[in-house]
C-alpha cells in the first residue's frame, strides 16, 4: 500500500468518525430539547467548523505559495 493510499484511508476514517460524532451530538440535542432551532444551531456550528478548519487553511496557504513560486 502506497503512502498516498494510507493517508487517503486515514482521512476517510477520520471524516466518517467526525461526521458520526457530530450527528450523534445533533440528534441528542434534538431528543433532549425537541427543538429544531437548537439542532440547526449545532449543525450550523459543525458546517462552519468543518469549512474553517485550521488544516484546510494551512493547506490552502501551502498551495498558494507553491503556485506563486511556480
Amino acid at each position: 500500500m502506497t503512502p498516498f493510499h494510507m493517508v487517503l484511508a486515514n482521512k476517510l476514517v477520520a471524516n466518517i468518525t467526525n461526521y458520526t460524532v457530530w450527528f450523534a451530538l445533533t440528534f441528542r440535542v434534538f431528543l433532549v430539547t425537541r427543538s429544531m432551532f437548537a439542532s440547526g444551531m449545532i449543525a450550523g456550528v459543525y458546517l462552519v467548523r468543518a469549512r474553517n478548519s485550521d488544516h484546510d487553511r494551512r493547506l490552502s496557504e501551502a498551495y498558494s505559495k507553491g503556485a506563486a513560486a511556480g
